[in-house]
């Protein structure tokens, strides 16, 4: 199965809110 740009994309945009999170635990409800 081929990937789209797309989800290429959502997986960085993820990626990097799944980080910011784990920096900022006490601010989960601003993502």
């Amino acid at each position: 199965m081929t990937r789209s740009k797309n989800d290429e994309e959502n997986e960085k945009i993820n990626y990097i809110q799944s980080f910011y999170k784990s920096l900022f635990n006490d601010n989960d409800e601003q993502f």
